[in-house]
């Protein structure tokens, strides 16, 4: 290897029971929609946008946050995405931990012995910087 290249993955990389988590919240119900993925696809991506399009009201806009998932400019979830123009993508910052109120919903819902993170209100999920 050489200095100043990034070490890349091999070709028997296994990423070793690593998941993908898809959540979604309805901020007026506080019900929470997941997807547990083992593998990192964009089908596995659109299958849960399929998911909230059968759980919300069809005229409900869906505004959809996202942080840095590749799987989300594929061809087949632009292509899903184009088919449902209520759905509205906006992506977070590079580098920004938004992820953390997550991450905390998730470790209680797993303590709690819950296979799916209980409805909490919206403000606690905020991050602490903005809580009121």
């Amino acid at each position: 290897m050489l200095p100043g290249v990034p070490e890349r993955r091999s070709f028997d990389y296994v990423r070793h029971g690593t998941v993908d988590l898809f959540a979604a919240l309805d901020t007026a119900t506080g019900k929470v929609i997941t997807k547990l993925s083992a593998q990192h696809r964009a089908v596995d991506f659109r299958d849960f946008l399929d998911e909230i399009d059968r759980q919300t009201e069809p005229g409900l806009a869906v505004h959809v946050i996202c942080d840095n998932l590749s799987a989300r400019k594929a061809p087949v979830v632009h292509t899903w995405l184009l088919a449902h123009p209520r759905f509205h993508l906006h992506l977070t910052p590079h580098l920004l931990a938004v992820d953390q109120p997550g991450r905390a919903v998730v470790r209680a819902a797993s303590a709690a012995g819950c296979s799916q993170p209980p409805a909490v209100p919206v403000s606690a999920l905020a991050p602490p910087c903005i809580r009121r």
